[in-house]
């Protein structure tokens, strides 16, 4: 009887587990299922002008069609913050400084680097100096994301923002991370500063053989910029700087012709090759 007691036991137990099992499993699923992209239906949101719509093609790409440029922008944010809310918001905290606030310790280099070279504050001075209308437009965006962050206040969020949840974005967030992607695209900045500091000791036409493949004819900026450079600390600016991957970085394009494409129109294909900041990469000082 003690033996049959003490089976009963263990096979009540291992039942309670699996159902214990089944039933977070599935709770898991659905929340996370919640927080994948809407794709039909209809929603009714705060500042938009006019009907929008949204339609995702056969890769999941987003195609809006709007009655104004404004909606337009909005529901971009919008679907925008819905497919990469989290990939944003680690760009603008990048370009803030304020990366250890998520992962610790291990980016408090980064943190201090962006602080140092000032990226936010940059674009806090652009954002000033743009015209209305790119300001409207930026604004526009930044609703939108705002829509999306303000539809799930206690929804299903990314685990990661359990504890300190998405910011509003505004519209300087937008203008850091373009910054950001300005600051990947110029990654051979210690290269530039190396030949600021050979031109502070040579004449133009010794840079032009150490340095040779430009035409010679062709427009020359560093040599009307020599009183400059020969003021600044480029030796210690070299110093300071974080030393960047040596791996090299493009971007393609080109253009099929209308006689090759179904719609008898030409297509202009863009691949961009830009990366996420990370530090196995070298982008992120440690």
């Amino acid at each position: 009887m003690t033996l049959n007691r003490a089976a009963r036991w263990l096979l009540n137990g291992l039942i309670g587990l699996i159902v214990l099992f089944v039933v977070i499993g599935s709770s898991l699923y659905l929340w996370l299922i919640t927080s994948k992209p809407q794709t039909g239906g209809t929603l009714a949101l705060p500042g938009l002008h006019a009907k929008a719509s949204v339609t995702r093609d056969v890769f999941h790409v987003p195609h809006i069609v709007a009655a104004d440029r404004h909606d337009a922008f909005f529901a971009l944010g919008y679907v925008q913050a819905e497919d990469r809310l989290f990939q944003m918001d680690l760009l603008r905290r990048y370009g803030e400084g304020r990366t250890a606030e998520l992962a610790g310790r291990s980016t408090l280099g980064s943190d201090r680097f962006m602080r140092t070279i000032g990226l936010y504050r940059s674009a806090e001075e652009e954002l000033a100096a743009v015209s209305p209308s790119t300001r409207e437009a930026l604004a526009a965006f930044a609703a939108g994301v705002n829509a999306y962050i303000a539809r799930r206040p206690g929804g299903a969020q990314p685990f990661y923002y359990f504890v300190p949840g998405p910011a509003p974005w505004r519209p300087v967030d937008t203008v850091v991370v373009e910054k950001i992607m300005a600051f990947y695209l110029a990654q051979n900045y210690r290269r530039e500063i190396e030949h600021a500091r050979m031109a502070k000791r040579v004449t133009p036409d010794q840079l032009h053989d150490l340095y040779p493949g430009y035409p010679k004819n062709g427009l020359v900026t560093l040599a009307a910029l020599q009183q400059i450079y020969r003021r600044l600390p480029l030796g210690r600016l070299a110093a300071l700087l974080p030393r960047l991957s040596a791996q090299p970085n493009a971007s393609n394009n080109w253009v099929v012709d209308g006689r090759h494409s179904t719609t008898g129109k030409p297509i202009l294909e863009n691949d961009p090759h830009l990366t996420l900041p990370r530090r196995r990469s070298g982008i992120l000082p440690s």
